[in-house]
């Protein structure tokens, strides 16, 4: 499975917020998941206890096979899909459009007029 870090644990390793990685294993001993990084670090995902959450226990990772352009703020993908289904919503068009580096990897899908691109103010 495809997932991506939701906090900063280890730079080091790249366990980093908005980082790729692919589930390998569940570590049943340590009550950890197994997951290798886009770069080919090996890491161990614990609980994580959110403070700021109301003390929230969970795995700080979300699945990596679709997301919110707010999700992705900050990341470089090698090819994006990207569905504007809602117009008039600042700066979402800019977002999702420049987390690749060349239009070629670039999909934009949907009934679009200039509506889906209102600028950030």
């Amino acid at each position: 499975m495809q997932v991506y870090f939701t906090r900063n644990v280890d730079k080091s390793r790249d366990y980093v917020n908005g980082m790729r990685g692919t589930v390998k294993s569940w570590d049943a001993s340590v009550q950890a998941l197994e997951v290798r990084t886009a770069t080919g670090h090996d890491v161990q995902v614990f609980r994580w206890t959110d403070t700021d959450l109301g003390n929230q226990v969970y795995f700080p990772v979300r699945a990596g096979y679709a997301s919110t352009i707010i999700k992705f703020a900050g990341a470089e993908l090698p090819h994006v899909t990207l569905w504007l289904d809602k117009p008039h919503v600042p700066g979402a068009a800019y977002t999702g459009m420049s987390r690749v580096a060349y239009g070629r990897d670039l999909l934009i899908g949907g009934n679009l007029t200039k509506d889906h691109f209102t600028p950030a103010t």
